[in-house]
C-alpha cells in the first residue's frame, strides 16, 4: 500500500473512532434517562407505558412507509457529493417524501373511518396532533441522517439525545397533575408532549443544517443523484426489514390486544434497545467510514474495521443478556408489581440483542461493497420467518410467544446476513455462535428449573466463565478495547 493510501486510511480511521466514541460518551448520558422515563411512566401504569410505545410504533412507522430508502439514502449518496450538490440534494429527497405523505394522508382522510381505526388502538389522539407529530419526527429524522452522512456525528446524535431527554422531561412531569389522567386511559397528555419534544428537535436540527459548509456552499436547484431511484428502491426494502425486526411483534401486540399488554413487552424491549445503543450508535458512524474505505480501494481496512466492531459489540453485549436472562424479575419489576409477573418476556426477548452486531455491521458492510440486493434478498427469508413466527406464537402464548418470536427472528436474521457477507470475504467471530449458545443454555436453565436467586447467580456466573473461555476472551483484547474507548488507538 502506497504511503498516502496508508495516510487516507489512517484519517479515515481518526474520524470513525472520534465519532464512535462521541456516540458512545453521549449514549452513556442519554440511554440511562431514557430508561428511568419508561420507568416512570411503567409506575404510573403499564397502559402509560404501553401508550408511550405506541407513539414510537407510530414515529416508527412513518419513517419506514413514508420516507422513500431510509438513512441508508443518506449515506449512500451524501458522501459521494459535492458540497455544492448537498443540500439540493436534501431538497428533492424531502420533496419526495412530502408528495408520499401528503398522498397517504389525503387516503386516511377521504376513506371513511380510516384514521380513527389506525388511532384508536393507539389511545385515540387527536387526529390533528397525530399528523402534526408524523411531520415534525420525519423532519427531525430526515435532517439527522444528513448530518451523519454530512460528517456532523455530534449533532446528529446530539438532536436524537435531545427528543430522549425532551421525553424525560415530559415523564417527570407527569408526576405532579397529568399522571391521574394516565392511570385513568386519558393519554392525550403524552402525545402533546411528544409534538413538542419533536418539534423542538427539528427546529434544532434545521439549524444546524444551515450551519454547515454545505449549506453556504449550496447551489440552486434540486439534485438527484444517478441511481437514486434503484438504490432508495432496494434501501427501502431494508427499512421494512428493520421494521419486522423491531417493530412487527409491538405492533401486533397494540393491535390484536391492547395497551396494557404493549406495555409489558415495551419494558422488556427498554433492555434491548439499552444494549443494541451500542451497535447502532457504532454503525451509524461506521457506515460512511466504510463506504469510503471500500470506494478508495481499502476493502481490507473495511473488513478489519467491521470485525473489530462485532467483537467489541458480542463481548459488551452477552454479559448483558445473560444477567438480563437470570434477574428478569428484578429487572422487570423496575416498573411496577404489575411487571415482575412478567418476567419471562423480558428472559425470551433478550437473546435477540445478540444479533444487533451482526446485523447492522452486516448491514453497512453489504452497502459499502456494493451487495445489497443481496442482502436483501436473503433477508427476504428473515422477514417470511419473523411473520410464520409470530402466526403461530402469539395466539397461544400472547406477548410471550411475541418475545420469543423477536429472539428466534433475529436469530434468523443473523443467519441470513451472515450468509451474504461470508461470500465477500467476511467471516463471523467464533464468539458469535459462543454468545448464542451460552444465551440458549441460560434460558433453558431459568425456563425449566426456575431457580431462586442464588441459584441464578451461580448459573450467570458459570455462563459468563464458559464465554470468557470458549469465546476466547483475552486480556490483551480487553486492553485494546479500553484504549479504544479512550482514544488511544
Amino acid at each position: 500500500m502506497s504511503g498516502e493510501g496508508l495516510l487516507v486510511t489512517g484519517a479515515a480511521r481518526r474520524r470513525a473512532v472520534l465519532g464512535v466514541r462521541t456516540a458512545l460518551l453521549l449514549n452513556l448520558f442519554a440511554l440511562p434517562l431514557s430508561f428511568v422515563t419508561n420507568m416512570i411512566l411503567g409506575r404510573i401504569a403499564p397502559e402509560a407505558l404501553g401508550a408511550y410505545g405506541a407513539i414510537q410504533l407510530l414515529v416508527g412507522s412513518s419513517f419506514t412507509f413514508l420516507v422513500l430508502g431510509g438513512q441508508n439514502v443518506f449515506t449512500r449518496f451524501v458522501p459521494a457529493l459535492d458540497e455544492g450538490e448537498r443540500i439540493g440534494f436534501y431538497r428533492a429527497y424531502g420533496a419526495i417524501v412530502a408528495a408520499v405523505f401528503a398522498a397517504v394522508l389525503a387516503a386516511a382522510v377521504l376513506l371513511p373511518g380510516a384514521l380513527d381505526a389506525i388511532l384508536a388502538p393507539l389511545g385515540a389522539p387527536p387526529a390533528a396532533v397525530a399528523i402534526a407529530l408524523l411531520v415534525v419526527s420525519t423532519v427531525s429524522a430526515m435532517t439527522g441522517w444528513y448530518l451523519y452522512a454530512d460528517h456532523e456525528a455530534t449533532w446528529a446524535v446530539l438532536i436524537e439525545k435531545l427528543v430522549v431527554f425532551g421525553f424525560f422531561v415530559t415523564a417527570i412531569l407527569a408526576l405532579f397533575g397529568p399522571g391521574a389522567s394516565l392511570r385513568r386511559g386519558d393519554v392525550s397528555y403524552l402525545w402533546i408532549g411528544a409534538l413538542v419534544v419533536y418539534g423542538v428537535a427539528a427546529v434544532v436540527a434545521l439549524w444546524r443544517l444551515t450551519r454547515t459548509p454545505a449549506f453556504s456552499a449550496r447551489g440552486r436547484g434540486w439534485r438527484l443523484p444517478e441511481g437514486f431511484w434503484s438504490v432508495a428502491a432496494y434501501t427501502h426494502v431494508e427499512t421494512l426489514v428493520t421494521y419486522v425486526y423491531v417493530a412487527l411483534a409491538p405492533s401486533v401486540i397494540v393491535l390484536w390486544v391492547d395497551l396494557r399488554t404493549l406495555g409489558f413487552l415495551h419494558a422488556a424491549l427498554r433492555y434491548t434497545v439499552l444494549m443494541s445503543g451500542l451497535p447502532v450508535s457504532m454503525m451509524a458512524v461506521l457506515g460512511p467510514e466504510l463506504r469510503r474505505l471500500v470506494a478508495s480501494g481499502h476493502r481490507e481496512e473495511a473488513i478489519r474495521q467491521a470485525s473489530f466492531a462485532i467483537q467489541v459489540g458480542t463481548l459488551v453485549l452477552t454479559p448483558a443478556v445473560l444477567g438480563c436472562i437470570a434477574f428478569a424479575d428484578v429487572g422487570m419489576g423496575l416498573f411496577g408489581p404489575a411487571f415482575a409477573a412478567q418476567a419471562d418476556v423480558l428472559r425470551l426477548v433478550a437473546p435477540s440483542v445478540l444479533a444487533a452486531p451482526v446485523v447492522y455491521c452486516g448491514a453497512s458492510f453489504a452497502l459499502a461493497v456494493g451487495v445489497f440486493r443481496s442482502y436483501l434478498r436473503a433477508s427476504i427469508v428473515y422477514v417470511v420467518v419473523a411473520m410464520a413466527l409470530l402466526a403461530l406464537l402469539v395466539p397461544g402464548w400472547g406477548v410471550r410467544g411475541a418475545a420469543a418470536a423477536m429472539a428466534l427472528g433475529a436469530f434468523a436474521r443473523q443467519i441470513a446476513t451472515a450468509a451474504v457477507v461470508r461470500k465477500e470475504g467476511f467471516a463471523l467471530p467464533a464468539r458469535v455462535a459462543v454468545a448464542w449458545g451460552c444465551a440458549a443454555a441460560g434460558l433453558a436453565g431459568m425456563l425449566v428449573f426456575r431457580p431462586e436467586r442464588p441459584a441464578a447467580a451461580g448459573l450467570f456466573a458459570i455462563l459468563l466463565v464458559a464465554f470468557a473461555l470458549l469465546g476466547r476472551v483475552r486480556g490483551e483484547e480487553l486492553r485494546r478495547i479500553a484504549r479504544w474507548g479512550l482514544g488511544r488507538i
